[in-house]
């Protein structure tokens, strides 16, 4: 006997939209018009196991030192935001913590990320995703598992081809290392923990490993950090450059009014595979059956109430909403000195910009280039008119353009 599943409200219906408008349009219009005007960039996602190199690959990219000038502190980790043009096209690199922290629930990490994909959604496109691993074990290691089946969930098999597996710390191995750690890629790539991306069409890059002569060279981490940060930058543009029509599955997910609870990616990280898969007997939308990748040694979760059944909006945005107005402002910080970033790319050698001046030294302190955070409630407290149109600013709720 089928049970009824209830269909989203109405109001409800695309969660960016209810998110992203009532962040755009509590920004001061000073704000808004300087980040309309200097961002529109290309997001890419960059998640991987804890220690395999993630911030120093995405600093060899972007030639700034991603933990000084663009993060923000979650807890004991930091998570950062890095612009970066490249070939003339405007990059932002979101760097997100990995799954199985010590310090951290994955699904705290989980509504980070979504935090921050939602609050600066306004100003960028989302064009892809990283996974970065040094492959150092021959084992599969339960933070790399995790991960890389959660991608599956939060991409879907359709996005792949905007994936790109990333491999790092060749620097220092001689000839047999390094035929050594291809020899473990291929494992992987052939097994249960990278095969499902490669399938469906994910890339894959060596950092600091070229093809020379018919064979393998290493490039010396300090040594040459200029060749490294070039093949890097080419790679990006090679593989990224030209726009997608392929929407992230999440992104497809929320659009279409369901929670972060009940997404994929959501209910995988969740509730674990025993509760999840009462729930699911049959493959995704796009491809990837959620049953095949059960969730390794899952923390016990309390699953949403059964009386509201498994589709149940009636709490929606319970995760996402019921965060602090200082869990996003941050954000927009982080966005602010990335679109200056930009601005002054754009500017002549030497030249000097009234406008950035200006800006700079009427909202010194970005709290100021906020509107209404200093006593604003939690987001959860918004009524469902609020959140289905975004507040209105100045009279004018369509003032900021969702892209």
């Amino acid at each position: 006997m089928s049970t009824a599943v209830a269909a989203p409200r109405q109001s409800l219906v695309d969660g960016w939209k209810a998110f992203s408008s009532r962040v755009c349009n509590t920004i001061t219009d000073k704000t808004a018009s300087f980040l309309e005007k200097h961002t529109g960039a290309d997001l890419i996602i960059v998640t991987g196991p804890t220690g395999v190199g993630k911030s120093a690959f995405i600093s060899n990219i972007t030639g700034q030192a991603v933990y000084v000038a663009s993060t923000l502190r979650s807890g004991t980790r930091n998570t950062a935001l890095v612009p970066a043009v490249i070939h003339g096209k405007r990059y932002l690199f979101l760097d997100m913590p990995g799954f199985n922290a010590d310090d951290l629930d994955d699904w705290h990490i989980f509504t980070m990320l979504m935090t921050a994909m939602a609050t600066i959604k306004p100003y960028v496109r989302f064009r892809g995703v990283m996974y970065v691993d040094k492959l150092s074990e021959d084992r599969i290691t339960p933070p790399a598992r995790t991960i890389t089946t959660w991608l599956q969930h939060f991409c879907g098999s359709a996005y792949m081809p905007n994936v790109t597996i990333v491999t790092t710390m060749w620097d220092g191995l001689n000839d047999d290392g390094v035929e050594d750690k291809l020899a473990r890629y291929e494992r992987w790539s052939t097994g249960e923990l990278l095969e499902p991306l490669i399938r469906h069409g994910a890339g894959t890059y060596h950092h600091g490993l070229i093809k020379r002569g018919g064979g393998w060279r290493t490039l010396h981490i300090t040594r040459k950090d200029g060749d490294r940060a070039r093949y890097a930058k080419d790679w990006v543009h090679e593989r990224y450059h030209e726009p997608t029509g392929i929407p992230l599955q999440i992104y497809t997910e929320i659009t279409q009014g369901r929670s972060l609870e009940t997404t994929s990616a959501g209910r995988w990280l969740r509730v674990g595979p025993a509760i999840h898969a009462t729930r699911n007997s049959t493959p995704d939308p796009q491809g990837i059956d959620f049953n095949d990748n059960p969730r390794p040694t899952p923390e016990p979760r309390t699953a949403p109430s059964s009386s509201q059944g498994p589709e149940s909006e009636t709490s929606s945005y319970s995760s996402w909403f019921n965060v602090r107005p200082e869990d996003i402002s941050p954000w927009i910080n982080l966005l602010i000195r990335a679109a200056s970033v930009y601005f002054k790319s754009s500017l002549p050698s030497g030249a000097q910009s009234n406008e950035f001046s200006a800006f700079e030294a009427e909202n010194e302190g970005f709290e100021e280039g906020l509107q209404g955070y200093a006593d604003s409630p939690t987001f959860s407290s918004m009524d469902e008119s609020d959140m289905g149109e975004g507040l209105s600013h100045d009279g004018n709720s369509g003032r900021c353009t969702v892209m």
